[in-house]
């Protein structure tokens, strides 16, 4: 007997896996895209700063004596029962002397949960600032919610921005979409 899919058989696939709850939207919480199935989501961003650069990445001889760090900086997102959906992070790694940015590299990490996938990156930016004080680097995403044997339908899109400096200093900022 082939049973239909229908809007309430979907709505009842997203309660049995955590996704979606009757539960109200909470202060901090923000509202999904239009036709997220996820309904309200949480999101928490994380940032830390590591001596070196990102493992795997060599600078010029040329920077060898300046210092060097990694800044990362991502965002988990959580359904409205706080369950953990996604997290998009972006790596940077970067020299300085002072004076200028002397390296810069970048990276991106995503991870899912069970039900949710990664479509990739919608826009990413990397600017330098002309006089070389600076690196600005951001990148929006796209996760997508696909409970198993239903298939997939209601899309979310993170976004991060960092900056790293030529004084050692870095900052990020993001914002669910």
């Amino acid at each position: 007997m082939k049973i239909p899919i229908t809007r309430f058989a979907l709505s009842i696939a997203a309660i049995a896996l955590g996704m979606v709850t009757a539960m109200p939207v909470s202060a901090s919480a923000a509202p999904a895209a239009p036709g997220n199935p996820v309904g309200t989501v949480r999101h928490e961003f994380f940032r830390s700063v590591s001596p070196g650069l990102p493992d795997g990445v060599v600078a010029p001889a040329s920077v060898n004596a300046d210092p060097c760090q990694t800044f990362t900086f991502g965002v988990n997102t959580y359904g409205q029962a706080g369950n953990w959906l996604s997290r998009f992070t972006q790596h940077v790694g970067w020299c300085w002397n002072w004076i200028q940015v002397t390296f810069h590299s970048y990276s991106y990490e995503q991870a899912t949960s069970i039900g949710v996938q990664y479509e990739g990156r919608t826009s990413e930016t990397h600017q330098e600032a002309s006089d070389k004080t600076f690196w600005q680097d951001g990148a929006t995403a796209r996760f997508r919610f696909c409970p198993p044997g239903i298939g997939c339908y209601g899309d979310w899109y993170p976004w991060v921005n960092t900056v790293v400096r030529a004084n050692g200093t870095a900052d990020g900022s993001g914002s669910p979409q």
